[in-house]
C-alpha cells in the first residue's frame, strides 16, 4: 500500500506546486478591458502576470482588488492611458488619472484601507513619467531591488511608504530627476535624500552633497548602527526623517548650515547616548524632534542661536522662559531656573533618572501635557509659595485651587485619599505609581 500511495502523493504535490505558480500573459488593445481576459478561477489563482498593450486606472483596480494572489507583475511593455471618471483607483469620485502615470492608490485601496500584501515584485512600464500618491503604500512583501525607470520624473508622496522588504533602489544613469547611492534614492544631483530602504544595516554613509533629507526618508531604519555623520552643508531635516532609527549611537552634531529640524525627526532614536550639538543657524524646530531619545545626556546650543539656548545640558527657548527638553539620561535632582514660565509638553517625558523632590518655581504658569510622565524616581513635588497656578500638598502636584490633580509622585507609597475639592484627574496623573497600596478614596 505504501508503494502505491507514494506516486499518488508526489503527483498531488506537483499539482499543488503548479497551481501555486500560475502565470498569465495578456495583451490589451483597449484601456479598461483587462478584466475580460480572466475567468473567475484565474482571478483567484494567477500569481505571475505580464501585461502589455494599453491599460488605465480601471485596469489597475482590477489587478489590485480582483487578482487575489498575484505576486509578480511585469508591466514593462504596458502603456498607461489617460482616464477620467469614477471607476479609477479611488472609487466614487470623478478624478483625472494622467497618462504615463502609475495611478495613485495602484496597490492600496484607500476606500477599504486594504493593502496588496501578495505582491512581491513589480516591473514598471518603461514609458511612465510618474508614480502616483500612495501607489505602493504598505506593500511590505515586495523584496529585493526596486527599479525606477529612466523616464520617471516624479514620485508621489508616500508612494513607497511601508515597503519594508525593499533592499535597494536602482535608477539608470539616463534618468534626469533621480539617482541612487548605496541603495538609497536621491535626486539626480544627489543634493536631496528621498528614501533609504528600511532593510539597510550597519553604518550609514550619506553623500556630502546632500543638503535636504526628506519626509520619512530613513523612517524605521532600525538596523543602521553607529554614529550619525550628517553632511556639512545640510540645510533641512524634514518630519520623521530618522524616526525610530534606534540603532544609531553616540553624539549627534547638527551641522552649522542646518536651519530646520522637522517634527519627530529623531523620534525613538533610543540608541543616541551622547549629547546633541545645535549650531547658531537652526531657527525652526518642530514638535517633539527628540521624543523617546531616552539616553541623551545633554543639549549644547551655540550662544549665537537666536531661538534656542541651553543651560546645564537642558534645552530652552532663547530667553530661558520655556523649558523644551530635559535629556532623558540626565540624572539626580534638578532645579528649574527661576526664569521658566512654561514646561513644554513632554519636556521631562520618561526622565526616569530624575530623583528626589521636584520643585515648581513661582513663575511657572503652564505644565504641559505629559510633561512629567514616566518620571518614575520622583518622591515628591513642591511648589514655591508665590506660584499662582500650581500648589503641592503632601507631595502631590495640584492646580492652585486643588480642583485638579496634575501629577502624583511615582515613589509615594501607601493609600491615598483624594481631597474633596478635586474635580478632575489629569491624564496619566498616577502613571508608574507602583507604590500605591491599600485604599484610594475618591471624593
Amino acid at each position: 500500500m505504501k508503494t502505491r500511495f507514494l506516486p499518488f502523493l508526489l503527483c498531488w504535490l506537483m499539482s499543488l506546486s503548479l497551481q501555486a505558480q500560475l502565470s498569465k500573459t495578456v495583451t490589451t488593445t483597449t484601456p479598461g478591458t483587462l478584466s475580460t481576459f480572466f475567468t473567475t478561477t484565474e482571478q483567484a489563482t494567477v500569481t505571475n502576470l505580464t501585461i502589455s498593450g494599453n491599460i488605465d486606472a480601471r485596469d489597475m483596480v482590477f489587478v489590485r482588488d480582483k487578482l487575489k494572489v498575484v505576486s509578480v507583475i511585469n508591466l514593462s511593455s504596458a502603456k498607461i492611458s489617460l482616464y477620467v471618471g469614477t471607476a479609477g483607483t479611488y472609487s466614487g469620485i470623478s478624478l483625472v488619472y494622467p497618462a504615463n502615470e502609475l495611478p495613485m492608490y495602484s496597490f492600496y485601496n484607500a476606500n477599504t484601507n486594504t493593502f496588496k500584501t501578495s505582491l512581491t515584485s513589480v516591473t514598471l512600464p518603461t514609458t511612465i513619467t510618474s508614480i502616483g500618491y500612495l501607489a505602493f503604500y504598505y506593500c511590505w512583501n515586495i523584496t529585493g531591488t526596486f527599479s525606477i525607470p529612466a523616464t520617471v520624473r516624479k514620485i508621489g508622496d508616500y508612494a513607497l511608504y511601508g515597503c519594508y522588504g525593499i533592499t535597494a533602489y536602482s535608477v539608470p544613469s539616463g534618468n534626469t530627476r533621480y539617482s541612487s547611492y548605496d541603495g538609497m534614492l536621491l535626486s539626480k544631483a544627489q543634493d536631496s535624500l528621498f528614501i533609504c530602504p528600511t532593510t539597510k544595516a550597519g553604518a550609514l554613509s550619506i553623500p556630502s552633497t546632500v543638503n535636504w533629507i526628506g519626509y520619512s526618508a530613513l523612517e524605521g531604519c532600525s538596523r543602521l548602527t553607529g554614529p550619525l555623520n550628517l553632511p556639512t552643508n545640510l540645510r533641512k531635516i524634514e518630519e520623521y526623517a530618522f524616526y525610530s532609527c534606534s540603532g544609531l549611537t553616540g553624539d549627534l552634531s547638527l551641522p552649522a548650515t542646518l536651519t530646520k529640524l522637522g517634527s519627530y525627526s529623531f523620534y525613538g532614536c533610543s540608541g543616541l547616548n551622547g549629547s546633541v550639538s545645535i549650531q547658531k543657524n537652526l531657527n525652526s524646530i518642530g514638535a517633539y524632534p527628540f521624543l523617546l531619545c531616552n539616553n541623551l545626556t545633554a543639549f549644547n546650543v551655540n550662544m549665537n542661536n537666536t531661538r534656542l539656548a541651553s543651560a546645564d545640558g537642558v534645552l530652552f527657548s532663547k530667553n530661558l522662559d520655556t523649558l523644551l527638553i530635559f535629556p532623558g539620561a540626565k540624572g539626580g535632582s534638578y532645579t528649574i531656573p527661576a526664569s521658566v514660565k512654561v514646561l513644554k509638553d513632554y519636556s521631562f517625558y520618561n526622565c526616569s533618572n530624575l530623583t528626589g523632590s521636584f520643585d515648581i518655581p513661582s513663575n511657572v504658569d503652564s505644565v504641559g501635557n505629559y510633561a512629567l510622565f514616566g518620571c518614575s524616581q520622583l518622591s515628591a513635588f513642591t511648589t514655591n509659595s508665590g506660584n499662582a497656578r500650581y500648589k503641592a500638598q503632601d507631595g502631590v502636584l495640584y492646580s492652585a485651587d486643588i480642583k485638579r490633580i496634575i501629577v502624583y509622585p511615582a515613589l509615594a507609597a501607601g493609600g491615598f485619599t483624594i481631597p474633596e475639592t478635586v474635580e478632575r484627574i489629569e491624564a496619566s496623573a498616577f502613571a508608574y505609581c507602583a507604590g500605591l497600596t491599600g485604599t484610594i478614596v475618591l471624593p
